[in-house]
């Protein structure tokens, strides 16, 4: 065992050489000036050593590793540091004797280290200046010092790499020494041992980062004269990815000492034994530290894989990096692998580099053979039939950098992350290259200009290739920064258009002017494949063109190939007939066998007439399969849908990175570059009909994914239809531009006259847009759902007739979008008609006819005529109980509903009853997690924060979960989103916590005013609550503006009653009447009072719930107006509204209520 007297002399020895070292190198290193960088990298490894040595002595010193004649033993894992502390000592220092007898005979042996010092001195005067004055006697000199170098370069390069990781080791011993010895000093409690922990790691970070620093001036190992230099030079223009340049280059170096937690190249054990120790003494269940040795990875071959699409700079990053990293390398060696005559050709120019026969296996043999650092670049190493390990040499010596578009070869890399995946530059890197390309001056580059070159970037997906193809067609002044976007299509299109003319391929024109050519090439080579996955690969490549170019999820596809229209609707036709089967049964025994109640009105021999027709045509338009790609059409054929087939081709595509892949939370995500997307979409082969079709196979699968109500309630499912919006956006444009091709090449033909015109809606896109409104009903786009329902019910009602049960679905369905969008009035309107059509086709006591008067009873409570909306809710009430059961959902919402109508009258405790009711049997039927359910849990918490008092903490844990609820399920920006967070401000400011409300209220606002403007009802109504807010803090001038804005008349016009009001305009006048009196300001609330008063008497409104309190106010104000109280008039204006809990007098309409129709 190595005592501390032992390895004090060791110590002592390793200072004593090292010393005697930098004094000769210092003295004899003009005497190889070729040899300059590599002496003073040697030098600086010496002084390190000298002063970890330096340390060492310190710690002997000190008196921490004791003698053997202490009383106290050692324990086991000092005892093993101390032993390894010695032996690495004695290998440090025979290291170092080797190098120093390394260095002396590469320098001269007439230079003998111990005397080297007086050698120096004793020369004369007139010898040094003979040696001076002979120039060619230094150069002479400094040619053989060379020479002998590189005849040694090998056996410095280990030398060194010995003597470094030997330091580091002594470092991390160190480390280790002075923890245990903590422990020992200071008996470690828990809380010390975390922050000593975190000390040796902040250790051994820094000692990282100095090791990397220190070898980054010196990477991958000493400078070496560069020999052989094969890599062309990177264009003026490159920009960006300075990290990744640096990343490359610390991948490239060994890297020893590493973060705790991950693998620790240490040559003993005692370490991981003492560390290990010290964690058990306190919480070992809190951390594990795993520093067990790993495989020296500076002595195996490294790579590092770049892929990516094409023109995303991978080849010219290469370049960049071996410029940067040039000095570094004996040899830089550059293989194009794109086509194997290409690289058969390179390395035969290596192996005439290294003398060899002029074949691959030769040349790799003679790279595996060098002992000096070499770099091989394998450049477009795209092909999958060609294995990249043919070009890989042997040996474990040497770096490899590859790119490749097949993110399969990402596997190859050893180093670092191993890979790295290039799309599109970063944001201002990006402008950055643009306007270098475009060769505008720096001085130029004002705001202006970067958003010109922002909008331009975006629109080119930040792809290097294309940029700079920007770039100069700007400098050559055929565009400007403000045109470029529409010359870039305009281009694109004369180019299409010339490929159609005249037949030719991309790849044929101009590629300065064509940034599409290589990926034409590779589509070229797919259709040259006679396989079925490629095949399928160009299928699937052409319906994802018609997609959105994000976020393709296979899930989705996989949902639309399983649900074909046929069996979606046999589904609903079955579920239908087990529902009315359902509501007859029960309607016999509530009804003591009569189920008249559910009878409807016999049809006319017309009307059977004409729903059989239109069955039998539906059967003859479904007879055929559904336009798809065949891996996603063979479902219907064979009766269940195979993934395999679609994964393979999606492979196919992944390997020439034409798209890429991703898995997110166990999900497939498949996306497209803006640039590829666009070019698969509009490649000059593929002609007009050729889109149409295309256009309709990404129609079909998102329609097929998409089924109608009532099917596809699970949370699951509407969070998967959630993602389809950008899709459906997308699948709608495009057809808008297929539309409007069709009629412009109509308008150019002479013949056209002849045409027969295809309809505008046909029932294929009618079922389309019945199910894609359904999706947008769920994210909350209430207007892009009604414009599609619109027309699907224009449709149905010239096809079907008013009284079709599928006409009244979607009048139901569009009366409930235009119900969210407060135009109340339409609402209204529809479902009074269909109201009427259905009491007379199917009679006033079945099952659609009542659920209609439900609906329209809560369209009279939002217009504010609550009496019409009492009876009509307790009417549909009484109806359902005939022919449902009490826990069935559509009998709870109507349950729910009425206690709205109940608020509107101040029976808030009888309200409470009907919203409690309704929760608590809508969680048991639909679960507590459905909108339905969530928006009865809302009723529920509103009313507790009008009772107040004891309710309020109760209704703000209710909010503040439907809040946590709705943010998870539906974002953070849907419409319902929006209002339970205006509600739950509303509660914190009743509980006094009014900086916090107002903030949220208004963050909640901003957004909400971006998506549905400042005139929608809800925004209204939101902005008048934080005007109450800035009430209770007494800030009425702020408030004062806001009430005056809501207050104006014609922002309520899409919901107002004939007469022209609404109820929350009054809501916001009376609120605005509080906030005057409590400014003081007596009359303008009493003219506001008369003014409230004159509107209710022209609605009618005399008996209306709001008429008394204002006329209450009337007096109250007209008695402080006249001086009625006297001296105390200061004080009376301020207790009435002291808590402002008047303001809860007049609730609003409930116009953010989710149901579900």
């Amino acid at each position: 065992m190595a005592d501390p007297f032992s390895v004090f002399a060791a110590t002592i020895g390793i200072i004593d050489v090292t010393a005697r070292f930098v004094q000769y190198v210092a003295a004899t290193e003009s005497a190889a000036t070729t040899a300059h960088q590599d002496l003073q990298l040697l030098l600086q490894e010496f002084q390190t050593l000298s002063s970890v040595a330096q340390s060492i002595r310190d710690v002997c010193t000190s008196g921490v590793l004791r003698s053997p004649g202490v009383q106290d033993k050692d324990p086991d894992p000092l005892i093993n540091l101390k032993r390894d502390l010695g032996r690495i000592l004695n290998d440090c220092k025979q290291v170092a004797e080797k190098l120093v007898m390394l260095v002396k005979n590469t320098i001269g042996d007439d230079c003998d280290i111990s005397r080297a010092d007086e050698h120096l001195k004793g020369q004369s005067t007139s010898s040094k200046r003979m040696l001076s004055d002979s120039k060619l006697a230094k150069k002479l000199n400094a040619f053989r010092v060379t020479l002998r170098k590189q005849r040694k370069d090998g056996e410095f390069s280990q030398l060194r790499l010995q003597l470094h990781t030997s330091q580091n080791a002594l470092q991390a011993i160190l480390s280790t020494i002075n923890l245990w010895c903590d422990q020992k000093a200071h008996n470690l409690t828990e809380t010390s041992l975390d922050r000593l922990l975190e000390e040796v790691r902040s250790i051994a970070i820094v000692a990282k980062v100095h090791v990397s620093s220190t070898v980054r001036d010196s990477p991958p190992g000493p400078k070496f004269t560069n020999k052989h230099y094969n890599a062309d030079a990177a264009t003026h223009l490159y920009t960006g990815r300075e990290a990744l340049l640096d990343h490359v280059r610390d991948a490239f170096n060994p890297s020893v000492i590493q973060s705790l937690g991950e693998d620790v190249s240490l040559p003993t054990s005692s370490m991981s034994q003492a560390i290990t120790l010290v964690a058990s003494a306190s919480s070992p269940h809190r951390l594990k530290v795993d520093c067990r040795p790993i495989s020296d990875n500076t002595q195996s071959q490294r790579r590092f894989v770049i892929f990516g699409l094409g023109g995303s700079g991978k080849s010219e990053f290469c370049r960049k990096y071996c410029e940067v990293n040039q000095k570094h390398f004996w040899g830089i060696f550059w293989v194009k692998a794109d086509s194997v005559q290409n690289a058969q050709y390179c390395f035969q120019h290596i192996a005439r580099e290294g003398g060899v026969d002029s074949s691959i296996s030769a040349a790799k043999s003679w790279l595996a053979s060098l002992e000096v650092p070499w770099l091989l670049v394998i450049d477009n190493a795209d092909d999958p039939s060609i294995p990249i390990n043919d070009y890989l040499p042997g040996g474990e010596r040497g770096h490899i950098l590859i790119t490749t578009r097949n993110p399969d070869l990402k596997k190859f890399g050893n180093v670092g992350e191993g890979h790295f995946h290039f799309q599109g530059l970063e944001d201002n890197a990006a402008d950055h290259l643009l306007l270098k390309a475009a060769e505008v001056p720096s001085s130029e580059w004002q705001s202006t200009t970067m958003k010109l070159a922002s909008a331009i970037t975006k629109v080119l997906g930040y792809l290097p290739l294309a940029l700079i193809h920007a770039g100069s067609a700007i400098a050559r002044r055929l565009t400007t920064l403000a045109e470029y976007i529409d010359y870039f299509e305009e281009t694109w299109q004369t180019l299409r258009w010339r490929c159609q003319r005249s037949g030719y391929n991309l790849d044929e024109f101009d590629t300065r002017k064509n940034v599409f050519a290589s990926y034409d090439m590779m589509y070229q080579h797919l259709e040259s494949q006679p396989t079925s996955e490629a095949k399928d690969a160009i299928e699937v490549l052409k319906l994802f063109s018609f997609l959105a170019c994000e976020n393709i999820r296979f899930d989705f596809l996989a949902n639309g190939a399983k649900n074909p229209w046929d069996r979606e609707k046999v589904e609903l036709e079955e579920r239908a007939k087990r529902e009315e089967r359902e509501l007859k049964e029960h309607a016999s025994i509530v009804n003591q066998g009569n189920a008249s109640s559910t009878q409807s009105v016999s049809q006319t021999w017309n009307q059977v007439l004409k729903e059989w027709m239109i069955e039998l045509l539906t059967k003859y338009e479904d007879r055929g399969y559904p336009i798809l790609p065949d891996c996603l059409r063979h479902a219907k054929a064979s009766g269940f849908f195979r993934p395999t087939r679609l994964r393979q081709a999606l492979a196919e595509l992944t390997q020439k990175s034409l798209v890429t892949h991703r898995r997110v939370n166990e999900v497939d995500i498949y996306s497209m570059h803006p640039l590829i997307h666009k070019w698969v979409r509009e490649r000059p082969q593929m002609r007009t009909a050729e889109q149409g079709i295309w256009c309709r196979a990404a129609t079909n699968i998102l329609a097929q994914c998409i089924p109608l109500p009532p099917l596809g309630t699970s949370h699951t499912e509407q969070e998967l239809r959630r993602h389809l919006t950008p899709h459906l956006d997308h699948v709608l444009r495009c057809e808008e531009e297929f539309q409007a091709k069709l009629r412009d090449g109509r308008k150019t033909r002479w013949s056209s006259w002849l045409l027969v015109k295809s309809p505008q809606m046909d029932r294929a896109k009618a079922l389309q847009f019945a199910k894609y409104s359904r999706v947008y009903v769920e994210c909350g786009r209430w207007n892009d759902a009604a414009i599609l329902q619109t027309q699907v019910k224009d449709y149905l009602e010239k096809m079907l007739g008013v009284e079709n049960p599928k006409t009244l679905v979607i009048v139901l369905a569009l009366s409930s979008s235009l119900w969210w969008l407060t135009r109340f009035t339409e609402a209204m309107t529809l479902q009074q008609q269909a109201l009427s059509r259905c009491e007379k086709s199917l009679g006033p006591g079945h099952y659609k006819s009542l659920k209609l008067m439900h609906l329209l009873g809560r369209s009279q409570s939002a217009r504010g005529r609550f009496k019409e909306a009492l009876k009509l809710c307790e009417t549909a009430i009484k109806g359902f109980e005939k022919i449902l059961p009490p826990d069935h959902k559509d009998v709870l919402l109507a349950v729910d509903d009425l206690g709205v109508v109940y608020q509107k009258y101040y029976r808030f405790r009888e309200a409470k009853e009907l919203h409690t009711k309704a929760y608590e049997g809508l969680e048991k039927v639909l679960g507590p997690f459905d909108e339905a359910t969530i928006g009865a849990k809302e009723n529920v918490a509103m009313v507790n924060l009008e009772l107040g008092a004891e309710y309020l903490a109760l209704a703000r844990d209710s909010m503040s979960e439907i809040v946590a609820v709705r943010r998870e399920q539906l974002g953070k920006e849907h419409g319902y989103t929006l209002w339970a967070i205006c509600n739950l401000a509303r509660i914190k400011s009743a509980l006094s916590h009014h900086d916090e409300a107002e903030k949220e209220l208004r963050a909640a606002l901003a957004i909400g005013i971006r998506n549905f403007g400042e005139n929608h009802l809800a925004i209204l109504a939101a902005r008048t609550h934080l005007a109450n807010i800035l009430v209770r803090q007494k800030r009425y001038v702020a408030a004062e503006e806001i009430y005056l804005d809501v207050m104006e008349r014609s922002r309520y016009e899409t919901g107002a009653r004939e007469e022209g009001e609404h109820p929350d305009r009054f809501t916001a006048m009376w609120c605005a009447v509080q906030c005057y009196k409590m400014h003081g300001k007596l009359e303008e609330a009493l003219r506001l009072c008369e003014d409230i008063m004159e509107r209710l008497a022209a609605i009618k409104g005399g008996n209306h719930p709001l008429a008394g309190k204002v006329m209450a106010m009337q007096a109250d104000l007209r008695r402080l107006v006249v001086g009625e109280v006297g001296l105390e008039l200061s004080e009376s204006v301020a207790k009435p509204c002291q808590d402002f809990s008047d303001m809860r007098t007049v609730p609003e309409s409930g116009i953010i209520r989710h149901r579900t129709i």
